[in-house]
């Protein structure tokens, strides 16, 4: 679920931009610049990468694999909000790319956009129902949304669909959070009996955000 995992530019021809007004050279130019790019990913920072994508936009401006690969490199900063911004001309033009509707589910979740993430997210795991990070981030948003029950179905489908102890065990926690505040929402619970399950849930927003990053670093660290 990265660079070139399942990625549409995997494709050599894929990677060279179709655009009639370029000429044949600087179409080469841009898909050599362009791999040059996914070689280097690993062990250049994005600063010095950032000049070589430029150059390769100008030669093929709006290319939907330039977009995808820029999304990615943006996302592997943390910065999310530019990502976004590759991610959604990509999207214009192949709307139903399931991986880049996943990356981009994710990165609306990491901006803290649960509603549209969910949305994303859902349509990715409509292909995808066993993926764990999938199962994982739609009841994350679920939780963010206050829909508990949701949250815990997804959850528990995670735990699933993984065999890292650390992450069932991360899991578990989260259910366990999740049905606290389920319970405190419960109608059939008197006044002092929500006030109470409040408080023994103390901070768990706090506590699933932490949970959220020792997932995230599992997953792509």
């Amino acid at each position: 679920y990265g660079i070139h995992e399942g990625s549409t530019c995997q494709d050599d021809q894929a990677v060279v931009p179709r655009q009639g007004r370029q000429s044949k050279n600087a179409s080469y130019m841009a898909a050599f610049l362009l791999h040059k790019v996914i070689l280097e990913y690993k062990t250049q920072p994005y600063e010095n990468l950032e000049p070589i994508l430029n150059d390769i936009d100008r030669l093929a401006p709006n290319n939907f694999c330039l977009e995808c690969i820029w999304g990615d490199l943006l996302y592997y900063t943390g910065d999310f909000e530019n990502a976004v911004v590759h991610y959604e001309y990509a999207l214009n033009k192949k709307q139903d790319d399931i991986d880049l509707i996943g990356k981009y589910g994710i990165s609306k979740m990491n901006l803290q956009s649960y509603d549209v993430a969910l949305e994303y997210i859902l349509m990715y795991l409509e292909k995808n129902p066993t993926f764990f990070y999938g199962l994982y981030a739609a009841g994350k948003c679920e939780f963010e949304l206050k829909d508990y029950e949701n949250a815990i179905e997804h959850w528990e489908a995670a735990k699933e669909h993984t065999d890292d102890e650390n992450n069932k065990k991360n899991l578990d926690e989260m259910i366990r959070q999740a049905k606290e505040f389920l319970a405190s929402t419960d109608d059939s619970l008197t006044e002092e009996d929500q006030k109470f399950i409040i408080t023994f849930a103390g901070n768990s927003r706090d506590d699933i955000g932490d949970i959220t990053f020792d997932i995230l670093n599992e997953v792509y660290y």
